[in-house]
């Protein structure tokens, strides 16, 4: 397969998950009570990113976490560190998105 039938397979998955669960999730709706699975991969998309060829958002990052048996972390905890408080505040040092999406947006404000 050439990178763009493996880029079209990738978002004709996504594109089944969707349609499977009922919708995309946003972060900011997501709470700790919902059914997690433990580990897992998880897609974040910006809805003014699109995709030049269908119009559809990208996806801006693609995200693992405690992928080892072992691993006493969770999904959620990951998600939660990336949402951070609904005040908009949170630990950039706890979330390397959190940190770039902070640089990009004071790089985009006027001074």
């Amino acid at each position: 397969m050439t990178a763009v039938a493996d880029l079209e397979r990738f978002y004709h998955l996504l594109f089944e998950l969707e349609r499977r669960v009922g919708g995309k999730r946003t972060l900011g709706e997501c709470h700790g009570r919902m059914r997690w699975p433990a580990r897992g991969v998880y897609f974040f998309f910006e809805p003014e990113e699109r995709r030049s060829s269908y119009g559809t958002m990208r996806v801006v990052r693609v995200g693992t976490h405690a992928l080892t048996p072992g691993s006493s972390s969770t999904l959620w905890g990951r998600l939660r560190q990336h949402r951070g408080r609904g005040s908009g505040s949170g630990n950039h040092r706890g979330s390397i998105f959190r940190l770039h999406l902070g640089a990009a947006l004071q790089a985009q404000s006027p001074e």
